[in-house]
């Protein structure tokens, strides 16, 4: 009975590694649970690269929400960079994230910078990223900011001078639905591959994305 079980169990997982293997060509395939969330994909991410004026009819367009109501937004191609502008409480937000242990200074640096903005912030150290030791604890930062796409666009500025140490003049950009993401709760959901930026800013270039965390 055992050995029948555990037979059901294993072609189970063959099965569903070879599901999630064919799907992940297409989309991306979450599995989400009291934890949180996997993200499987085997396409290689990509962001548009953006000068000011197609920064910012990104910006307006986010403020919408329909086409997408999350925008990563860095100074250089790369998926762990920069920050994020967020829509998602029903008002524009920006945020980010730094290490509790390890990057103290950039965390201070940063809220240093943004307090000249004076925007109302919101700090919490209780969340994880990449696992739940204490290594992996966060805080995360959350300033409202207004509905106006000349202001988010100047906060976006401070933020990635902050952290890459000069004036942007080139945007890296990607967009996403929340709604297509991992969703809530516990279960299995396919997101199938989705560029909302595309028909914003048609002419601008897409550039591979690297996987590096520099943290």
């Amino acid at each position: 009975m055992i050995f029948q079980i555990a037979l059901v169990l294993a072609l189970f997982l063959l099965i569903w590694s070879i599901v999630r293997h064919l799907l992940s060509r297409f989309g991306t395939v979450y599995v989400r649970g009291p934890w949180g969330y996997t993200a499987t994909s085997s396409r290689d991410p990509s962001m548009h690269q953006a000068d000011p004026h197609e920064f910012m009819a990104v910006v307006e367009r986010l403020l919408t929400a329909d086409l997408y109501d999350m925008l990563h937004v860095s100074w250089e191609p790369n998926r762990y960079s920069g920050i994020m502008i967020c829509t998602l409480r029903g008002h524009p937000e920006l945020r980010i994230s730094f290490k509790v242990h390890g990057e103290q200074e950039q965390c201070l640096k940063f809220k240093q910078s943004m307090s000249v903005l004076d925007f109302p912030v919101t700090e919490s150290s209780d969340g994880f990223n990449g696992g739940f030791s204490e290594s992996c604890r966060i805080t995360s930062l959350a300033y409202r900011l207004p509905e106006s796409p000349g202001v988010i666009a100047n906060a976006v500025d401070v933020a990635l001078a902050t952290l890459s140490g000069s004036q942007p003049d080139v945007y890296f950009l990607s967009g996403s639905l929340f709604a297509h993401g991992p969703g809530r709760g516990s279960g299995i959901k396919f997101s199938p591959y989705e560029d909302p930026l595309a028909s914003v800013i048609p002419s601008s270039p897409t550039v591979k994305v690297k996987r590096t965390y520099l943290g």
